[in-house]
């Protein structure tokens, strides 16, 4: 239920914004997340 609902505040906000911005705002998502999951899993390989 969360997750439905944060998907429509994300497409709301995407609906706002113009296509530059948001290719940018994805790549930098993207960027993000790789950063986030490679420091969990150099943190599970630690433990």
């Amino acid at each position: 239920m969360d997750l439905f609902i944060l998907d429509k505040l994300i497409l709301s906000f995407l609906n706002s914004i113009s296509s530059e911005r948001l290719f940018t705002l994805s790549l930098l998502c993207m960027g993000i997340t790789t950063v986030l999951c490679n420091n969990n899993s150099s943190r599970k390989v630690r433990k």
